[in-house]
C-alpha cells in the first residue's frame, strides 16, 4: 500500500503510538466471570482473520482516544454511511476469498486470473467508497482524517495505475479467442 499517511493512523486511534503493539492480548480473566467471552464471540463470529478480539481486551486510559471512537460511533448511526462501509467490507472479503481460492489453484493461467479478479474487486471497493465519501459531510476527526486518506491515495499514482493496468488486462482477455478442433474417432 501507498504510504501516504500525514495524520491518519487508525479508525480506532487517533494517534499511532496508540495502537495495540502486541498481536497476543490475552483475554482479561473476569470477562468469563461476566460472560463477555461469549460476547465478543458472537460479536466476532465469521471475522477471524481480523483479530479483532484484543482490541476488546484493551482499556482505553485516554480520554481522547475514547471521545475520538464515540464520536465515530455517532456518525455511523447514520444507517446509508454504516451501510456503504458494510458495502466496502463485503467487497474486501470477496476480494480476500478471490485471493485465497487464487492460492490454491494448479494451474498457473487460473491463478493469474483470480488474483486479476481480486484486484479489480479491490479497486472497484476502493472507489466505490471514496465517491460515497465525497458527497457525504463528515463529522468526526476519525472519519474526516479516512476521507483524507483516502482522497489522496485514490489520487495517487501508483493506485491510478493499479486501475488502469487491471482494466487493461481484463479488456485484452476479453479479445482472446478460443477455438477447439475435435477429431472423431471414425
Amino acid at each position: 500500500m501507498v504510504s501516504l499517511n500525514n495524520n491518519f493512523y487508525s479508525i480506532l486511534f487517533k494517534k499511532n503510538e496508540d495502537k495495540i503493539k502486541e498481536q497476543n492480548i490475552d483475554e482479561p480473566g473476569f470477562f468469563i466471570d461476566l460472560n463477555l467471552d461469549q460476547v465478543i464471540d458472537t460479536i466476532t463470529i465469521g471475522k477471524k482473520e481480523y483479530n479483532l478480539k484484543p482490541f476488546f481486551y484493551i482499556h482505553l486510559n485516554d480520554i481522547d482516544t475514547i471521545i475520538y471512537r464515540q464520536k465515530i460511533f455517532k456518525e455511523l448511526e447514520n444507517t446509508i454511511l454504516f451501510e456503504n462501509i458494510k458495502l466496502f467490507a463485503r467487497k474486501i472479503s470477496t476480494m480476500r476469498d478471490y485471493l485465497a481460492k487464487a492460492e490454491k489453484l494448479y494451474y498457473k493461467f487460473q491463478e493469474e486470473r483470480y488474483f486479476l479478479d481480486a484486484v479489480e474487486i479491490y479497486c472497484d471497493a476502493v472507489d466505490s467508497l471514496f465517491n460515497y465519501l465525497s458527497t457525504f459531510e463528515l463529522k468526526s476527526d476519525g472519519l474526516i482524517a479516512f476521507q483524507k486518506y483516502l482522497t489522496k491515495y485514490v489520487n495517487s499514482e501508483e493506485f491510478i495505475s493499479l486501475k488502469k493496468v487491471t482494466k487493461k488486462l481484463i479488456e485484452d482477455l476479453k479479445t482472446i479467442k478460443y477455438c477447439i478442433q475435435i477429431k472423431g474417432s471414425g
